[in-house]
């Protein structure tokens, strides 16, 4: 099963309160079901410090794709 999770960044993911909710998801989804692959998109803007954030699992993709920047400090 192939799952692919495309949230809405209010902010960077540790402080962004979709991401949150898709992090417990996906943690939910790989414990849950063995033949699950996620593919999770994230901003291309995303620091290396950040990605640290997202869990780390063999079946979990993460995916650096365009998403606008918010105007907000970020």
């Amino acid at each position: 099963m192939r799952i692919l999770l495309d949230p809405i960044y209010s902010s960077r993911a540790p402080k962004c309160s979709s991401a949150f909710k898709f992090k417990m998801l996906a943690e939910r989804i790989l414990s849950s079901v063995e033949d699950a692959q996620v593919y999770w998109r994230i901003p291309d803007w995303t620091s290396e410090e950040d990605l640290e954030w997202f869990p780390k699992h063999e079946r979990l993709h993460l995916l650096r794709s365009n998403h606008a920047k918010s105007n907000r400090v970020l």
